[in-house]
């Protein structure tokens, strides 16, 4: 059995796995990092569209700058182009059984309950402080299913059914109001920023990015190696692949999503908070759809809501065989190939669409994420600093265990950069070589 020895072995080669390897190995510490996929990149995926020779995001796309900070930098340090989807102008809301066309969610007479309930997200969002532990802020009456902080407010249905939608990838039972409020104090508390987010995207899509960062790091990248095991030792750590091949440094960085954490087998166990996790799983399991329409209104259509198909679509770009749009599918599931329930599904928005083609990366069934961005269950944040805390001679990184930005590639940059510091400032470098 071969063995390989460094400073540092990161599991996991998507952005917060190489942001640690970059910024460790430019200092002069000996990294070998672990992917189990033949590419990098994790829960971003810039690939070519069906038989197209278009290319789109199948994972996370769009970022702000002003309130993305750490990936607004890792931009500039590249010098990368941005650019922008073209979401279009006709906004048409599913609101119970009627189709609204305008900018309000909600008909007329109920947008004075619509509003009540913004103003209370806010006031609730208002009392969380990011980048800290929640457990000590007083804030455990809000980790709640989202469905019933909504339904706490006694609002009309109309407005209650829109709130409903903003879990976007989880059912609202299964989802706690604490993690949703927490992407509202991120953005200074105002859902008009935090659903109106997702303006920039890099040109040449999240891979630029990652070829960037790639470039720039002198660490040992293994692709292809599935983490089977992590064993601590009181002074050091090994890492056993599927394959058999071991890795053995001085820490550990633990940058898988949370959901892959079950099937790794820990020696020691995980701390009773993380097992919990790992055995329970966040409730994020929709899907993005990438959906080539003909027969689309020219000024392009933004939709939202509803609870099954497809509950929020908007366009990204005009192509020549017809526009290209984005689809999300809230808690739901649809099947790519049945043609017939795509088209159902984008006709409550666009009576007149015609699928011409279809794709999406499912990332449930991705045995190396099972689940999209993290959405986790009410009760979780209580205690969720446990889930990023470090254990041992492991420390964990990744938008999982951010707080306030799992659902951005900013949480991963985020909790790389703490990562980084701790290593270098606590740890330092003990070589195992």
């Amino acid at each position: 059995m071969s063995e390989t020895s460094s400073d540092v072995v990161i599991i996991g080669g998507g952005f917060a796995g190489l942001t640690v390897a970059r910024d460790l190995s430019e200092r002069g510490v000996c990294v070998c990092l672990l992917e189990a996929r033949d590419r990098l990149g994790g829960r971003t995926f810039y690939d070519r569209f069906a038989d197209t020779d278009e290319f789109v995001e199948y994972g996370g796309t769009w970022f702000s700058r002003p309130w993305h900070p750490c990936l607004a930098g890792e931009i500039e340090r590249y010098g990368l182009s941005l650019s922008y989807s073209d979401a279009g102008t006709l906004h048409r809301t599913l609101s119970g059984n009627q189709v609204l066309t305008g900018h309000s969610p909600v008909p007329a007479d109920d947008i004075p309950d619509l509003e009540r309930g913004a103003f209370e997200c806010i006031a609730a969002a208002r009392r969380i402080e990011n980048h800290k532990p929640w457990s000590s802020q007083g804030v455990d009456d809000l980790d709640v299913s989202w469905a019933e902080f909504v339904a706490r407010m006694g609002l009309s249905p109309a407005a209650e059914g829109y709130l409903r939608t903003w879990t976007s990838a989880s059912a609202p039972e299964e989802t706690s109001a604490l993690g949703l409020l927490a992407l509202l104090a991120a953005f200074d508390n105002s859902p008009w920023r935090t659903y109106n987010s997702m303006e920039d995207k890099l040109e040449h899509g999240t891979k630029a990015l990652v070829d960037a960062m790639v470039e720039d790091t002198k660490a040992d990248i293994r692709l292809g190696a599935a983490v089977a095991r992590i064993e601590q030792s009181d002074d050091s750590v090994t890492v056993r692949t599927r394959d058999g091949e071991q890795f053995s440094a001085g820490v550990a960085v633990l940058a898988a999503p949370v959901n892959t954490w079950h099937a790794i087998e820990f020696v020691p166990e995980l701390s009773p908070g993380k097992q919990a996790v790992a055995e329970r799983r966040h409730a994020a399991t929709g899907m993005k759809v990438w959906l080539q329409l003909a027969d689309v209104p020219e000024e392009g259509v933004l939709g939202w809501g509803g609870t099954e198909g497809v509950n929020w679509m908007l366009r990204d770009r005009k192509a020549a065989d017809g526009d290209l749009y984005v689809g999300f599918t809230g808690a739901h599931r649809i099947d790519i190939d049945d043609h017939d329930a795509l088209e159902r599904a984008v006709r409550v928005f666009a009576p007149e669409a015609r699928v011409v083609r279809a794709a999406t990366h499912d990332w449930t069934e991705d045995e190396f994420a099972q689940g999209v961005w993290a959405a986790f269950r009410p009760g979780h944040y209580s205690n969720h600093d446990a889930l990023g805390a470090r254990q041992g001679r492991m420390y964990v990184a990744g938008a999982d265990v951010s707080f306030g930005q799992q659902l951005w590639i900013e949480g991963a940059l985020e909790t790389a950069r703490a990562v980084t510091q701790e290593i270098l400032a606590e740890v330092g470098v003990t070589a195992a070589r």
